[in-house]
């Protein structure tokens, strides 16, 4: 504070003392080098030894602090790119795990589809094949019963129509023969 004090009432005192060195000069331009020049001269180098000496700590701690607050800021600041960066790379590699992960999940996705899909045709070609043998085997059952119906009818037609026939052409008498031959044809065979 004292130091402050001092320099203020120094760096004032040369202003007063020009202003006092006003007066006495004679209007125009005496010459250059005149008693008032030396004076300012001299105020001005006063005044550049005061600053030299108090204030160059001063400002030369300002400007170092300035130079280490901004070289901490960009070692900071580098620091903060450093981080980004690394989480960036992770981040990538993490997209790029991923998109491998999804590439092969949807390759495996494709190949259990396939399967699905093989094992799926060949349940409905044993399907296919098991309804075709069952309606080939019921075709034929179908056909032997239609064909062992059509030969009872046939026969059961053909008698009926035999005996019709016979009734019409054999009387009584030839009934009875042939009845008599029948069961004798029947005794013999028994």
């Amino acid at each position: 504070m004292k130091k402050w004090l001092t320099f203020t009432l120094l760096a004032l005192t040369p202003g007063m003392l020009l202003a006092a060195g006003a007066e006495q000069s004679e209007g125009g331009l005496a010459g250059l080098w005149t008693l008032d020049m030396a004076f300012k001269t001299a105020n001005f180098l006063a005044l550049l030894i005061l600053l030299h000496i108090y204030a160059k700590k001063p400002l030369l701690n300002a400007f170092r602090s300035s130079a280490t607050a901004t070289r901490d800021e960009m070692e900071l600041t580098q620091k903060d790119v450093d981080n980004k960066e690394a989480q960036l790379a992770e981040i990538t590699a993490k997209i790029d795990r991923m998109t491998q992960e999804l590439e092969q999940r949807k390759a495996e996705s494709l190949a259990t589809i396939k399967e699905e899909r093989a094992k799926i045709i060949a349940d409905a070609e044993a399907q296919a094949s098991r309804i075709g043998k069952a309606m080939e085997k019921r075709i034929a059952q179908n056909l032997a019963r239609a064909k062992h119906e059509l030969r009872e009818f046939l026969a059961t037609e053909a008698a009926e129509q035999a005996e019709a026939d016979l009734k019409e052409k054999i009387g009584t008498k030839q009934k009875q023969a042939l009845i008599n031959e029948y069961t004798q044809t029947l005794t013999q065979v028994g």
